[in-house]
């Protein structure tokens, strides 16, 4: 296959575009990356220590298949038209582009927006990842900041509040009064009329 000087500058800019639009795509895609903020090793002591929004892995799930959709067509793409290239016969009288001319651009346009979209999808598993370590971390810093309830013992409030103030105590409740005693029992006497 051989290019002419106008077609191959006319590729290589259309790669170069491609690689330019495919960087871009990239570091758009890779929000969760950048975004997301995981939880240290350490627990946590404030609730923002760490992102638990879903939405930039989101944006990466739906940025990596618009891209490795697109990717995967322009590799179809230009794979079908090498091999009508192959068959084409053009004379040399013929001054229309052949379907060839553009195929480094198709597949390198293609490969680039696959290789994007793989850069995405990994990005989104790390987001996914880490607002999921998040969400653990924040749950078990909540459940650290519940008081305990336990009979007599009182929970000591989280660090940074004053402890509670609480009502003293009553005097204690006197039990119950034994029961009165009750006269013996005594049967009553017989009716005359009852025998």
């Amino acid at each position: 296959m051989t290019l002419r000087p106008r077609s191959f500058l006319r590729s290589l800019q259309a790669a170069a575009t491609a690689v330019a639009v495919a960087a871009g795509v990239t570091t758009d895609a890779a929000c969760s990356a950048i975004l997301a903020r995981p939880p240290p090793e350490h627990p946590i002591a404030q609730l923002d220590e760490c992102s638990s929004s879903v939405f930039p892995p989101i944006v990466d799930v739906v940025l990596a298949g618009g891209v490795g959709a697109v990717g995967a067509f322009e590799l179809l793409s230009g794979v079908s038209a090498q091999r009508n290239a192959d068959s084409e016969v053009a004379p040399s009288w013929d001054a229309h582009r052949r379907a060839s001319d553009r195929v480094p651009t198709q597949i390198g346009t293609g490969l680039v927006l696959t290789a994007a979209a793989v850069a995405a999808s990994l990005s989104a598993g790390y987001g996914f990842g880490s607002v999921k370590r998040c969400r653990i971390a924040r749950r078990e810093l909540r459940w650290q900041q519940l008081p305990r309830f336990y009979p007599g013992v009182v929970a000591p409030p989280p660090p940074g509040y004053p402890p509670p103030v609480w009502p003293a105590p009553g005097p204690a409740p006197q039990p119950p009064a034994p029961p009165a005693p009750q006269p013996p029992f005594v049967p009553a006497p017989p009716s005359p009329g009852s025998q």
